[in-house]
C-alpha cells in the first residue's frame, strides 16, 4: 500500500488530481494534501514513509525544487513528479537533474496525470521489490516451502512486521493472463483479503504465480477464492488463468502443507481455460495426503519393476478400502505430481 502527497497552492489543481485517478485501485491508502511548500514538508517530517509525491515548482514559502532538496534528506526512497506552467521549462530541467520521475505542464488532463500516475507506482513497485522488500520476499519463500526453522522465522517475524500468532493460515496461488496493471491487480487482490479481516503477506514466484499468504482467525477456503475471483473481474484488474486456495492450516510452521496443495492444484488446472477458479472441495487435497505422496515417492525409488507394480496395486486397494475409488485416479495423479515437484522441481 502507498502514500501519496499532492502539494499546490492552488485548490482548484488539488481538486483535478483528487479527482483524475482512483487512488484507492492503484494500492493508495493514504492520499495528504499541503497548500505550499513548508505545510508539504511539514508532511514528510511526520510521515517518512511518503511514496510519491506531486508538487508544483511555484509555491508560496518554499518552491517545489527546494522542497525536493530538503526531502533527499529526509526521505530518498520518495518518487517526485512536478507541476510547471508553461515558459517554466527551466524549472522542469532543474528537476529532472534532481532526480524527479516526471514532469506534468499545467493546465493538467485527467488522462495524463492518471497514466503518469500509475507509471510512477509500478517504477515504485519494482523498486521496493529489487531492494528493501528482498528480505520480505525471501522469508516469504521460505516459509511457505517449508525451508525455515521456527526460531529463524520467528526472528525475521519480528523485523518485517509477519503476524505468525493468527488462528488458521492458508496459501492463495494465482496465475493471470495478459500484461495488465501489477499495481492495481496486487492492490484489488489484498484489499478484498483486508475486507475479510486477513493479514496478507505476498510475492510472486520464479513461475510467474501470485502467491499471497493470508493469516485470520477462521478461513473458509470457498468464500475466499469467490471473492478474490469476483473482485478482480468487477474491477478489471487483469484475466485470471488459474486461482487456487491451500487446505487451511493451524498454525505458521504448517503453511507449507497448505502451499503445496494449492499449488499442486494450479498445475493441474487446464491452461487453455480463462477465469477459473478451481473447484476447492473437488482439487484440494488433504493434509493425509501427504501420507500418500510419501509411499508414492518410495515407490517410485523401488529399483525393482515387480516391486513397483506391487506396490502400486497394494496402494490403490488400500485407497479402495479407505472410501477413496471414485477418486483415486486424481488423487494418484496429484500425489505423483507432487513427488516429482518436490523432487525435480525445475
Amino acid at each position: 500500500m502507498y502514500t501519496v502527497l499532492l502539494a499546490d497552492d492552488e485548490g482548484s489543481v488539488l481538486d483535478v488530481l483528487k479527482s483524475s485517478v482512483n487512488w484507492q485501485e492503484l494500492g493508495v491508502e493514504t492520499l495528504l494534501t499541503a497548500q505550499d511548500g513548508m505545510a508539504a514538508l511539514e508532511c514528510f517530517k511526520k510521515d517518512k514513509r511518503i511514496d510519491l509525491a506531486i508538487v508544483d515548482i511555484q509555491m508560496p514559502r518554499m518552491d517545489g525544487l527546494e522542497l525536493i532538496r530538503r526531502v533527499k534528506n529526509i526521505s530518498p526512497h520518495t518518487h517526485f513528479i512536478v507541476l510547471t506552467a508553461y515558459g517554466e521549462f527551466s524549472y522542469a530541467q532543474a528537476s529532472i537533474r534532481l532526480g524527479v520521475e516526471n514532469y506534468l505542464l499545467k493546465p493538467v488532463s485527467k488522462g495524463e496525470v492518471e497514466q503518469t500516475v500509475r507509471n510512477a507506482l509500478e517504477n515504485i513497485y519494482q523498486e521496493r521489490q529489487s531492494t528493501e522488500f528482498l528480505l520480505l520476499e525471501n522469508t516469504l519463500r521460505r516459509w511457505t516451502q517449508g525451508n525455515i526453522g521456527s526460531e529463524e522465522l520467528s526472528d525475521r517475524a519480528s523485523v518485517l512486521g509477519i503476524n505468525l500468532y493468527q488462528a488458521a493460515y492458508c496459501v492463495i496461488c494465482i496465475v493471470r493472463r495478459g500484461n495488465d496493471s501489477i499495481a492495481l491487480f496486487r492492490s484489488v487482490c489484498l484489499e478484498t483479503l483486508q475486507e475479510l479481516r486477513c493479514d496478507t503477506y505476498s510475492f510472486w514466484d520464479e513461475k510467474n504465480h501470485y502467491v499471497i499468504i493470508a493469516g485470520g482467525k477462521g478461513i473458509d477456503e470457498q468464500i475466499l477464492g469467490k471473492r478474490l475471483s469476483e473482485a478482480i473481474r468487477d474491477k478489471n484488474a487483469g484475466h485470471l488463468a488459474a486461482l487456487a486456495v491451500g487446505t487451511p492450516v493451524g498454525d505458521a510452521d504448517s503453511l507449507h502443507l497448505s502451499y503445496q496443495t494449492a499449488m499442486d492444484a494450479v498445475e493441474l488446472a487446464d491452461p487453455e481455460n480463462i477465469d477459473v477458479v478451481l473447484n476447492i472441495a473437488e482439487n484440494r487435497i488433504g493434509i493425509d495426503e501427504d501420507l500418500l505422496a510419501e509411499e508414492l515417492r518410495l515407490i517410485f525409488f523401488m529399483q525393482d519393476r515387480e516391486s513397483r507394480e506391487n506396490g502400486f496395486r497394494h496402494l490403490l486397494m488400500k485407497l479402495e478400502r479407505e472410501g477413496w475409488a471414485p477418486v483415486r485416479g486424481k488423487r494418484l495423479a496429484r500425489g505423483c505430481i507432487r513427488v516429482l515437484v518436490n523432487e525435480f522441481p525445475n
